[in-house]
């Protein structure tokens, strides 16, 4: 049966009114996913010149910066040792005149009563001697904290020297996922915790 002139007509107005409805939810979606996208990018953006900004505020920033990138791996599957947490305040005592080589001179030497008192700590040694048995963490407690040093203290440069080549290999392998928990958000933690589940299977 032919539908009527007037039945064709309003059937043809509703299926305009469809496809004009079914287009402007088509094209509200886009935009709702390019704005996603958008905000996504400027949070991410933000973030970095947030980061970027407090590496750049000075040596005490600095210093909590590079305590705050330690305190992520306990957060992110990896927690510290008790001992690796010793180790990790003393080589921070060694190293603390490195956060103020870019400061003025004499500067650290005005800083040097209220690093102690901030940070509970009666001396400065800039050596550290530690021996413990093999399988103690020594080499994985080395890495965490030169990434944190790497992160936290712009134009630091390390050298670090191993009794091995593959005591070496393993050290830069750790240091190098290390620095990537440091630097990435919560969303990565999968992806670097499968990196260091890599990094187990072929020690």
């Amino acid at each position: 049966m032919i539908p009527r002139t007037r039945d064709t007509t309003r059937f043809l107005d509703q299926l305009d009114t469809l496809i004009t409805q079914q287009e402007a939810a088509n094209t509200a979606t886009q935009e709702r996913v390019q704005h996603s996208g958008l905000r996504s990018r400027v949070e991410k953006a933000l973030a970095l010149q947030r980061e970027t900004e407090q590496r750049n505020k000075g040596p005490f920033a600095n210093l909590q910066l590079l305590r705050d990138a330690l305190e992520k791996l306990d957060k992110r599957g990896w927690k510290r040792s008790y001992h690796q947490r010793l180790f990790h305040e003393d080589f921070l005592k060694a190293c603390i005149r490195i956060f103020w080589k870019g400061e003025k001179d004499g500067q650290f030497q005005i800083d040097h009563q209220k690093i102690l008192q901030m940070n509970a700590w009666e001396h400065l040694p800039q050596e550290v001697l530690i021996s413990t048995p093999r399988r103690f963490g020594k080499t994985i407690g080395v890495s965490m904290f030169a990434a944190a040093m790497l992160y936290a203290c712009p134009g630091v440069e390390l050298s670090i020297y191993s009794t091995c080549k593959r005591i070496s290999q393993k050290l830069l392998r750790y240091a190098t996922i290390h620095f990537y928990a440091y630097c990435c958000d919560g969303s990565d933690v999968s992806v670097w915790q499968k990196c260091c589940q890599i990094f187990h299977d072929h020690d």
